[in-house]
């Protein structure tokens, strides 16, 4: 079994997914497999979850905690099943704990009479408000994931995504120290930006681990007034953005155009004494840098 978080961090009082796939290594076909969530000794979870999706088979009502009935798997075959539950609003992380058998039985015996069994889990890291990070397993179509939105000394900026859809992972994270671990080398020049223009930190986005959408999603930069660029202006103001198409190909592109109408990729630009905040329009995951 192996057990994947959706997204590995998550604000404090989110929703946390997990991702549970288990491979059948064979020789034999299953007859009948059935999942479940555990604590950590191995006794029946009866948390309710607050999303479950089996790609075969069924789960049982939600309130009585996570039990699925998932059918035969052949050999050599993989069944995929998403659960996920709202966090505590404490605490550095959360661990939730799953087990497969082919009998059904959820005592916790010492193994002697569960038949073949399979376990697995997966941690979640929490962050709180304040927190440079965000994220949540999204499960509400409009849905905002935001991290510190709170400009001052300690805070010079913030990113939030206002997203489309639903049922999928979604993280921001911005920093003064950060450096997203896919950083590309900056190497776009046009009539209206060059890589020496950057100015603020970066902000990066991850919605849906990375998918391109048909439909564009909304980010939102806020940033302190000192930290802009010297000659700047609402008008002259470019998104720097680099990202990964469909097929894991990386592209750079320097958003200038005003949101009116459909227009994407866009952005739009507000001034202000404290800060200033810049609404981007994209269809694209990736980095995002102010020029």
């Amino acid at each position: 079994m192996v057990v994947v978080a959706l997204p590995g961090t998550v604000t404090y009082g989110a929703v946390a997914g997990y991702q549970i796939s288990i491979t059948n290594d064979g020789p034999s076909n299953i007859s009948q497999l059935y999942l479940f969530a555990t604590d950590a000794s191995g006794n029946l979870d009866v948390t309710p979850p607050v999303y479950e999706n089996p790609f075969q088979g069924t789960c049982n009502d939600p309130s009585t905690g996570f039990y699925c009935s998932l059918g035969q798997l052949n050999a050599h075959a993989t069944v995929t099943v998403i659960v996920a539950y709202t966090t505590p609003t404490s605490g550095a992380s959360v661990t939730h704990y799953f087990s497969a058998n082919t009998t059904g039985s959820t005592a916790n015996d010492g193994g002697t009479s569960h038949g073949d069994t399979n376990d697995g889990q997966a941690t979640t890291n929490l962050v709180g408000a304040a927190s440079d990070s965000g994220g949540a397993f999204v499960t509400t179509n409009g849905q905002t994931i935001q991290n510190n939105q709170t400009i001052g000394a300690g805070n010079r900026q913030s990113t939030k995504a206002l997203l489309n859809g639903k049922f999928y992972p979604a993280t921001v994270q911005d920093g003064a120290t950060f450096s997203p671990t896919d950083l590309q080398a900056c190497t776009l020049s046009t009539k209206t930006f060059n890589c020496t223009d950057l100015f603020g930190e970066w902000s990066q986005v991850n919605v849906n681990n990375g998918a391109v959408f048909s439909s564009y999603f909304t980010i939102t930069v806020q940033i302190d007034a000192t930290l802009v660029g010297s000659g700047v202006n609402a008008n002259n103001l470019v998104v720097y953005h680099q990202y990964q198409d469909s097929a894991g190909v990386w592209h750079q592109e320097a958003i200038i155009a005003s949101c009116s109408g459909s227009a994407v990729p866009c952005r739009s630009v507000t001034t202000g004494k404290v800060y200033w905040t810049i609404s981007i329009r994209t269809y694209h995951n990736g980095n995002f840098r102010l020029g």
